[in-house]
C-alpha cells in the first residue's frame, strides 16, 4: 500500500489533472486507512472528471466509512 501511495503522488507531480491517479491514490489512502486524504482525492479526481463514475462510488463508500 504505502508503495502504491508513493507511486501515485509521483504520477499526480507529474499530471496534476490526471483523474484517475486521483482516484487510484484515494483507493490506496483508503486501503491504509488515511480516509480524510482518500476524500480529498476523491474529491479532486470528481472536480477533474465531474462524470467519473467509480470516483464517485468510491466517494461515498469512503463517506459511509467515515462514520464508523
Amino acid at each position: 500500500t504505502e508503495e502504491a501511495i508513493f507511486q501515485y503522488r509521483m504520477t499526480i507531480d507529474l499530471d496534476p489533472d490526471f483523474a484517475l491517479a486521483h482516484k487510484n491514490l484515494g483507493n490506496a489512502l483508503l486501503a491504509g486507512r488515511k480516509t480524510e486524504e482518500a476524500i480529498s482525492h476523491y474529491r479532486m479526481a470528481i472536480k477533474l472528471k465531474p462524470d467519473f463514475a467509480p470516483a464517485h462510488y468510491n466517494f461515498g463508500n469512503a463517506l459511509f466509512n467515515q462514520s464508523f
